[in-house]
């Protein structure tokens, strides 16, 4: 009979009791492991067993030095009374709880659909839980208090908005202590206010909790944040939304200065700082408005706010103005894509570009647009890329931080991952416009 060898690495307690206790059993991630806990209390689980496991896909690890982390704050929480730290080398996703001695294989959650369902429910569909997502799950006693006016914890991954608009966003508070580890320091590279390397992750729990407001995007301190039902504003990706703010005091991050604002208002309370870069805010559009005569729509082609447009890609570029359009036909692979920059566009919070794409040969391989919008600097605000296949035309969205300076926007084109032939790639950006929404 084959079985499961588990090294034991380290035990903890935080009583004397003998008696059975339910166990279950968690391989990984940390932030997955918290979103785990409304399940664990549901089900009487008060033996928690941590699997320290790497996959070679890199979704998924749990160190030995974060399962110590994370042992002192789920010992605080008081349906939890003993914590394990074991190792085994293999996940436990497939394996019968009866073959490993536990009651509970909570790594089960991927068996679920993990990238479309809120982590908490994906854990709980996993082991037949009933789970109340609006409860606070986390509790953790305040020893020395230390007041933030906002916690801010960003990691490289699972962004949707750019650095640049969290470092302007930052600027409307006094007081930010940001927590970072060094190998994630250039995500909150230029943002001003105190770094903090927590010992443990009850120590980051304590700082969440007596914020004012936590800032954040998907990970564990968002998780953290999310078990305490701290006010919350979360960054989240467009494309894995699975851990987004559920119950009271939880928003996602707005890609509008205004909407921030209100949000951090209606969490916050009065605050004079704040009413008064409000203020400045509401003044600065309407000068802005009122200086360039914005209209809610600003076409690209053809118009004096439009700015000069480059092309380049030799004859695979041209514009034709008769269509409202830019052709932007795909050369061989290896080749210079064809670009289209409308230079110097003067933006008056327009946070939205639009266009319709078409190919318009049926015989075509199919074709990806690239969208590329960068500030006066040069610094990337928003890019995006879309796919077409041939005689089925789009409508194209793109939305990115509302801003009142000055922008270049680049419109390319590349043949799709596997096409081989540029043929009849007749590619067509018409209609392009930015507008307000």
């Amino acid at each position: 009979m084959v079985s499961i060898k588990f090294r034991t690495i380290e035990d903890f307690c935080q009583n004397d009791r003998v008696a059975p206790q339910v166990s279950g059993i968690h391989s990984g991630n940390a932030g997955d492991l918290i979103y785990s806990l409304p399940a664990v209390r549901a089900l009487g689980i008060r033996h928690l067993i941590l699997n320290v496991y790497r996959d070679p896909n890199p979704l998924r690890n749990l160190t030995e030095q974060n399962a110590r982390a994370l042992v002192p704050l789920l010992l605080a929480q008081d349906y939890l009374d003993r914590v394990t730290l074991v190792t085994a080398g293999v996940p436990l996703e497939s394996v019968d709880p009866a073959c490993i001695d536990v009651d509970y294989v909570l790594d089960r959650f991927r068996n679920e659909d993990p990238e479309h369902v809120h982590l908490m429910y994906a854990h709980a569909n996993a082991v037949h839980a009933e789970i109340d997502a609006n409860a606070p799950f986390l509790r953790v006693p305040v020893e020395t208090p230390e007041m933030s006016e906002v916690v801010l914890a960003l990691t490289p991954r699972y962004r949707g908005l750019t650095d640049e608009f969290l470092r302007d966003l930052m600027l409307y508070f006094d007081d930010v202590l940001i927590l970072a580890i060094p190998g994630e320091w250039r995500s909150v590279a230029g943002i001003p206010g105190r770094v903090r390397q927590c010992a443990d992750f009850l120590e980051m729990a304590r700082l969440i909790q007596q914020a004012r407001v936590f800032i954040g995007n998907p990970g564990l301190a968002s998780a953290i944040a999310e078990g305490l039902k701290a006010p919350r504003i979360i960054d989240l990706p467009l494309d894995f939304p699975n851990a987004f703010p559920i119950g009271p005091n939880g928003y996602v991050l707005p890609s509008g200065r205004r909407e921030f604002v209100d949000i951090v208002q209606r969490l916050c309370g009065d605050r004079p700082r704040l009413a008064s870069l409000y203020s400045d805010l509401l003044r600065s559009l309407e000068s802005q408005a009122s200086e360039n005569r914005v209209r809610p729509l600003l076409p690209l082609i053809g118009e004096i706010n439009s700015g000069p447009i480059t092309l380049d890609g030799g004859a695979w570029a041209r514009l034709a103005p008769e269509e409202n359009g830019v052709f932007l036909h795909p050369g061989p692979i290896g080749t210079a894509p064809p670009r289209a920059r409308f230079e110097g566009l003067r933006l008056a919070g327009h946070n939205c570009f639009e266009a319709d794409l078409s190919v318009d040969h049926p015989e075509s391989a199919p074709v990806c647009f690239l969208f590329h919008l960068r500030d006066e600097n040069g610094l990337t605000i928003q890019e995006s890329t879309r796919e077409v296949q041939p005689a089925e035309p789009v409508h194209w969205q793109v939305t990115f931080p509302r801003s009142f300076s000055t922008a270049s926007l680049e419109l390319s084109t590349v043949l799709a991952p596997g096409a081989e032939s540029p043929n009849f790639a007749w590619a067509w950006v018409r209609n392009p416009q930015l507008r307000m929404i």
